[in-house]
């Protein structure tokens, strides 16, 4: 049979994970095997169409900030790292997929914003926090 069905993405996908400064992490999860593409673009810059998508264009037709794509197989989460990006920003990331028959998906809409570089740092006191004395 001829696969005229596009593929769907599985619930709580796309998704994004371990966000840091200049980028994070793009998760996709279909129901068939395929290529999952994405643009990440300044927010509210406009929804790209599915073929902007998949040539890595804004909705303006102009070069997304960052874009690409990866291969997916069918029930399984795949991961890309995206970085490059500035801190403290907000970006729109735009994902779809297309199933091995050529079959794309409605695209979906990610909102993210770039973290700033959080470290921790081991913190000793000189004092007894329940009783300060000797402050």
């Amino acid at each position: 049979t001829i696969d005229n069905t596009a593929s769907s993405f599985a619930g709580g996908y796309p998704a994004i994970s371990n966000v840091g400064f200049d980028g994070f992490d793009l998760d996709v999860k279909a129901d068939e095997a395929g290529t999952s593409y994405y643009v990440v673009a300044q927010e509210e810059s406009g929804e790209p169409s599915v073929s902007q998508i998949t040539n890595g264009n804004n909705a303006d037709g102009s070069s997304a900030r960052e874009s690409g794509s990866f291969s997916i197989t069918a029930n399984t989460e795949q991961s890309s790292t995206i970085s490059g990006l500035s801190e403290y920003t907000r970006y729109d990331v735009y994902v779809v997929v297309e199933d091995e028959a050529g079959n794309t998906n409605k695209a979906s809409r990610l909102d993210e914003l770039t973290d700033s570089v959080t470290a921790t740092f081991p913190i000793q006191t000189a004092f007894d926090v329940a009783s300060p004395t000797g402050w």
